[in-house]
């Protein structure tokens, strides 16, 4: 994009928050935080590609006049944000003693710890995992929580 063009879109961005804020009735100082952040992000990165989600939240912890929690996802339903990759601790976990087993078992196991969580072929008490290795089991047929 010429320079011209994302001198433009760096204006018109934070615009675009500015009256979406005032139309949502946001409260004058959650208006200010947030639009300091993403003028900041426009200015310094641009707004010609999408902006990175941790990008975001390392600028609002510059201090408490700074905002996020409203900037991602006005930035997001735009197409303007990189989400952050969120991972599963739990599932982390799995993954990590999955890499400890030998190859030609691999396939068995993941099978094995698919149908303990309750998502094999047929409906299964989900067995969730502690922090510690330890085993319980619950009567929900959902997610471990």
């Amino acid at each position: 994009m010429p320079d011209g063009m994302a001198a433009a879109a760096a204006v018109v961005v934070p615009q675009t928050l500015r009256t979406f804020a005032k139309e949502q009735r946001w409260t004058v100082m959650a208006r200010a935080a947030n639009l300091r952040t993403l003028r900041f992000l426009a200015a310094w990165l641009g707004v010609d590609a999408p902006l990175h989600e941790a990008d975001v939240r390392e600028v609002a912890r510059f201090g408490s006049s700074w905002g996020r929690r409203r900037v991602v996802p006005f930035l997001s339903e735009r197409g303007l944000l990189i989400p952050l990759e969120r991972t599963d601790p739990e599932q982390a976990a799995v993954e990590r003693l999955l890499d400890t087993i030998p190859d030609h078992l691999h396939d068995e196991v993941k099978v094995w710890v698919r149908v303990m969580r309750g998502e094999g072929r047929r409906l299964f008490s989900t067995v969730c995992f502690g922090p510690t290795g330890t085993v319980s089991s619950g009567p929900t047929f959902g997610p471990c929580g």
